[in-house]
């Protein structure tokens, strides 16, 4: 199992090759985060969309 934090998720999101290519390595495992990084992920967003 990986624990991911914010910093990797927006990572991904942004479409990080580096990121994105361990994701797929590990593509048999079970990637997840916490209830913290989805609640930091969700203000980030809501934050992205009142620039």
């Amino acid at each position: 199992m990986y624990l991911i934090d914010t910093n990797h998720c927006s990572l991904a999101i942004l479409g990080n090759v580096n990121i994105l290519s361990r994701l797929a390595e590990v593509e048999n495992s079970l990637v997840s985060t916490c209830v913290i990084v989805q609640g930091e992920l969700i203000d980030m967003a809501t934050r992205s969309q009142r620039q």
